[in-house]
């Protein structure tokens, strides 16, 4: 098969969805052999990309921050890279958890406020406002604010 692309996107959903189900070792399996192929096929620094944010994601879960904190910090320089904002976004909410798990509320609160939202129309707001919002609400609630 060599449909890069499509085995790509394959391995990073079955990440995906162990993590969900809170199958650690076998999401970490799948995104670093997605990292792999993504890293081994020319082109593929979108997949890198989302391999790289996942890891950094499951790695937060388990409170592996060192992990996390170099997954996440890949990551996001792909992300900024490629140009993709809701994935950049999910890096730098990674980034601020782990900050802020890690003792360090300001480098927290400088990635939280570096994240770009677009506005709403009308009476709706989006996913990465309200992720922002629940990011930005974790550090002041850590912090007693």
């Amino acid at each position: 098969m060599h449909d890069h692309e499509g085995q790509l996107h394959t391995l990073l959903l079955q990440g995906i969805l162990a993590q969900n189900r809170g199958a650690s070792a076998e999401a970490e399996e799948a995104f670093l052999r997605a990292l792999a192929l993504a890293r081994a096929v020319p082109h593929s620094r979108r997949g890198e990309a989302y391999a790289l944010v996942n890891l950094g994601s499951l790695f937060l879960e388990q409170a592996a921050y060192a992990q996390a904190l170099r997954f996440s910090e890949e990551g996001l320089a792909l992300a900024h890279r490629w140009g993709n904002r809701s994935l950049t976004n999910v890096a730098l909410s990674n980034l601020a958890l782990i900050h802020l798990f890690l003792g360090d509320p300001a480098a927290a609160l400088h990635s939280v406020e570096t994240m770009q939202i677009q506005p709403g129309g009308g009476e709706t707001v989006g996913y990465e406002w309200v992720w922002r919002c629940l990011t930005y609400g974790m550090i002041l609630l850590a912090q007693s604010r």
